[in-house]
């Protein structure tokens, strides 16, 4: 294996490797929020029902970024635009890029996945 200097560029293998782990991984992550935006309602996530699923303490939510982006994700499941955008205005950026990663990185993962035993 060749020494690389301090100004190596990394090969174009390399690189679709770690694109693919990414890709797998905060892809699953991303379905795994869209699913849970569609299961749970934003009542629910208000009261902490989605914590208690996974066995974590339930207390009512503070209205932090994270819990309104929670929210803002169910409520835009559910067809509730103006009142997603009300909880947290990056919903309209947040939520297709979750559904565009949560499709592609995965599919990306799968291609690179069997391009290497071609």
């Amino acid at each position: 294996m060749p020494r690389r200097g301090r100004n190596c560029k990394l090969q174009r293998r390399e690189v679709q490797v770690v694109l693919s782990w990414l890709g797998a991984v905060l892809g699953t992550a991303c379905v795994l929020c869209l699913v849970l935006s569609f299961a749970y309602s934003p009542e629910a996530i208000a009261a902490g029902d989605h914590l208690a699923a996974v066995g974590l303490a339930v207390r009512q939510c503070s209205g932090c970024a994270f819990c309104g982006l929670s929210r803002g994700f169910s409520l835009f499941s559910a067809g509730r635009f103006a009142e997603a955008l009300a909880l947290h205005p990056g919903i309209v950026v947040v939520y297709p890029f979750s559904w565009l990663l949560g499709v592609g990185g995965p599919a990306y993962a799968m291609v690179q996945v069997t391009r290497k035993f071609r």
